[in-house]
C-alpha cells in the first residue's frame, strides 16, 4: 500500500500487526531519454488524411472503425521488428512484365519490381485483405514514405522484412586499434590532476584542470602549429613560467648555486615540485651569433603597446595588434634574402635531415670547469 509517497507494508496475524515504513530518497529510474523517445515513436502512429484515390476508392473500402483497429494493432506492437513483419506481410513484390518508357530507351530509368499493398478488414464473418494504393497504405498505418522504401529495399534484396539495427551497430570499420586507445588513455593520464576541495572525507575522484578541453588535448598531443599570447595588462603575461617565477623568493640569502638549487626544489611543492636540472656545457650555446645571420638583430616593432601577438610555426611573420579588436600588423623577423647571407644552416639541415645546433658559448677555461 502507498500513502502520500510512503511505502507501508502491513503484516497481520492473530495477535500483532507489524508496520514497516521505507522513506527512500533515491530518484526513480525510468530509463534513458533515448529509450523513452523510442517507445513513444513506436506507439504514437496516427491515421493520416484521405488520399482521394479514384482507382481503388481505398478509404471507402476501409471504414473509419476498421482504420482505428488497424492503427491500434500497429501501436500495440512492442518492437520495430514486429511492425516490420506486419507491414511486410501486407506488401507483394511482383516482377515488371512490360516497360512503357515515355522518354528515349537509352535515357529512361526502368524499375525491376512493382509493389501492391493490402489492408486487413473484417466484413463481420471473416477477415479479408482489401487492396489499397501506396498513399492509402502510408496514411492508414500512419507511417512515412521512407519506411515503405526501406521495406521495399529489404524485400528486393533479401526477400524478408528488415531488422531493426538501432543500437546494434558494432562500428567495425571505425573502431580504433588497441594501441591507439592505449596511447590516448596514457596521454590523458599524463596531465596534472586535482582532488576535490569540497568533499568531507578522502575521495578517490580526480579532476583535470578546468581550462582543459578537446582542442588543448589535441594540440598538446600533436606538434604545435603556432603560438598566440594575449596580454590582459600592458606588458604583462600570465604564462606558466611567469606563475612559476612568482613562487621564487628573490630575497632568499644565497651565495652559491647550491643554495638556489635547494630553494627552487622546495618552492613549487604545491601542486607539484620543480624538477631542477643542472646546467652543463651542452646547454650553453651561442644563439645570438647563430640567429643573427638570418634574423634581424633589432625587433622591428614596439612590443610594449601590444595586446595580442601570434606567431605561426611555418612562417617568419609575427602578427600583432595594439587593441583587442583592431587590425593585425605582420612584420617579418627575417632579413631580406641576399647572396652574401650564409647558407650553412640550410645546407647542414639538408645534408643530415636535422637541425644544426650552434657552437658552444664558452670554449676556454670555463669549458674545462664544466667538464670536471
Amino acid at each position: 500500500m502507498v500513502t502520500s509517497g510512503v511505502f507501508v507494508h502491513v503484516v497481520t496475524t492473530d495477535k500483532i500487526s507489524v508496520v514497516s515504513r521505507s522513506n527512500s530518497s533515491k530518484r526513480k529510474k525510468y530509463g534513458s531519454m533515448t529509450d523513452v523517445m523510442k517507445k513513444i515513436r513506436l506507439s504514437s502512429h496516427e491515421t493520416g488524411p484521405d488520399g482521394k484515390c479514384q482507382r481503388l476508392n481505398c478509404f471507402d473500402n476501409v471504414s473509419p472503425k476498421q482504420r482505428l483497429l488497424n492503427i491500434k494493432e500497429l501501436n500495440e506492437m512492442k518492437t520495430y521488428d514486429e511492425q516490420h513483419l506486419y507491414l511486410f506481410g501486407l506488401m507483394s513484390i511482383n516482377q515488371v512484365k512490360q516497360h512503357r518508357p515515355i522518354q528515349d530507351v537509352n535515357h529512361a530509368i526502368f524499375h525491376d519490381n512493382a509493389y501492391t499493398y493490402k489492408v486487413r478488414v473484417s466484413n463481420g464473418q471473416k477477415i479479408i485483405e482489401a487492396p489499397v494504393c501506396a498513399k492509402a497504405f502510408v496514411s492508414i498505418h500512419g507511417i512515412t514514405t521512407r519506411r515503405v522504401q526501406t521495406l521495399q529495399k529489404s524485400g528486393k534484396a533479401l526477400g524478408a522484412a528488415p531488422k531493426d539495427k538501432h543500437g546494434k551497430y558494432n562500428h567495425i570499420h571505425s573502431k580504433r586499434p588497441p594501441h591507439i586507445e592505449k596511447a590516448v588513455k596514457e596521454h590523458i593520464a599524463s596531465f596534472k590532476v586535482n582532488t576535490s576541495h569540497y568533499s568531507r572525507g578522502a575521495s578517490k575522484k580526480l579532476y583535470l584542470p578546468p581550462e582543459l578541453n578537446i582542442l588543448t588535448l589535441c594540440y598538446s598531443q600533436h606538434k604545435t602549429t603556432g603560438l598566440r599570447v594575449t596580454f590582459p595588462i600592458r606588458g604583462h603575461s600570465y604564462w606558466e613560467c611567469d606563475r612559476n617565477m612568482a613562487l621564487i623568493q628573490l630575497n632568499t640569502p644565497a651565495e652559491l648555486p647550491e643554495h638556489w638549487w635547494n630553494h627552487f626544489s622546495v618552492a613549487g611543492v604545491k601542486p607539484s615540485a620543480f624538477h631542477v636540472i643542472e646546467v652543463d656545457q651542452a646547454l650553453l650555446r651561442s644563439w645570438t651569433n647563430f640567429l643573427s645571420a638570418e634574423y634581424k638583430k633589432k625587433c622591428p616593432f614596439a612590443f610594449r603597446p601590444m595586446k595580442e601577438v601570434f606567431q605561426h610555426a611555418l612562417g617568419p611573420l609575427v602578427h600583432h595588434r595594439s587593441t583587442y579588436n583592431g587590425a593585425w600588423e605582420s612584420p617579418s623577423l627575417k632579413e631580406p634574402l641576399r647572396r652574401s647571407h650564409p647558407q650553412d644552416i640550410k645546407d647542414a639541415a639538408a645534408q643530415d635531415g636535422g637541425f644544426r645546433l650552434p657552437d658552444y658559448l664558452y670554449d676556454g677555461m670555463l669549458a674545462a670547469f664544466f667538464t670536471l
